[in-house]
């Protein structure tokens, strides 16, 4: 089961320990603005810590906009906040939102605020309250992900019977939730096809909207002696899955050059299973398979 945690200004990020925390969760999602006016005053601490623990993160901003136009806004105003560490961004519509915006644009100045944050390159989600399934167009409303609340008794566990009535990438199962040594806390799994390393991957290997690059079709053969390989694309010590020898190497599924100018390569062995490598043309060669 994957544990992943959101925090705003309600919780305190000194009340952590981090180091248990980063053992018990598997990303964060970090409150950035509760609409233009407000900017989260928690948020930068949170991804300070994130980033100095290791944990990966996305970031949220609730709704506040009043119109289609006020949303843009907003959303610009979130992306000037946000980190560009972030792996996702999404907006958060609440009753808060409908009583700003009212019921008949909501569904179009959701759709709005998202498409801005779409048009800047970001993977986005929309998270709106259960109650809202089928009312104001919200389930029309389009992102990469849709994350849905859903407690049941809301005591602390994931309860399976009141799993989300519709389709959803994330359940957020409970607001009861343990974490690093702090109670309560919202807690989300996965709840879809969607794997944990689509949501907090530190490219867009996973994401659809990135195409295929030119090395797709290509064969990455090791040039060195013990070249690491990774469970997931966060170039951290815990996720080395171990070493390639000098002249064997994997298929590639995908190549992005973004990390200090060496290319990260998603590959794949003989049982089809993914991992990572970064490295340049003086530790790998790329051969046609």
């Amino acid at each position: 089961m994957v544990k992943i945690l959101d925090v705003s200004h309600h919780q305190n990020p000194n009340s952590f320990d981090w180091d248990k925390l980063k053992k018990e969760v598997n990303g964060l999602i970090i409150r950035v603005q509760y609409g233009s006016n407000l900017e989260d005053a928690k948020h930068e601490v949170f991804i300070a810590k994130a980033k100095q623990y290791g944990i990966p993160f996305g970031v949220y901003a609730y709704g506040m906009f009043v119109s289609v136009s006020d949303a843009k806004v907003e959303a610009q105003n979130f992306l000037k906040r946000g980190d560009a560490a972030a792996r996702f961004w999404v907006l958060d519509v609440e009753s808060d939102t409908i009583e700003a915006c009212g019921t008949a644009n909501l569904a179009a100045a959701s759709q709005a605020f998202i498409d801005t944050l779409k048009a800047a390159g970001k993977k986005t989600g929309f998270y709106y309250e259960h109650r809202y399934i089928g009312l104001y167009g919200l389930d029309n409303v389009k992102a990469d992900f849709r994350w849905l609340p859903r407690y049941g008794s809301n005591d602390g566990t994931k309860q399976t019977k009141y799993k989300p009535a519709i389709p959803c990438d994330l359940w957020q199962y409970t607001s009861e939730g343990t974490a690093g040594g702090v109670k309560p806390l919202d807690l989300s799994d996965l709840n879809g096809s969607k794997t944990l390393d689509w949501f907090f991957s530190t490219n867009s290997f996973d994401n659809p909207a990135t195409p295929t690059s030119s090395f797709a079709g290509k064969k990455l053969v090791s040039k060195v002696n013990q070249l690491r390989f990774y469970s997931s694309p966060s170039w951290a010590d815990k996720d080395v899955s171990g070493t390639v020898t000098k002249g064997l190497g994997f298929p590639v599924v995908v190549a992005k050059v973004d990390v200090s100018g060496s290319p990260q390569y998603k590959v794949q062995n003989s049982k089809g299973k993914t991992f990572y490598v970064t490295a340049s043309n003086t530790y790998v060669e790329l051969v046609n398979k």
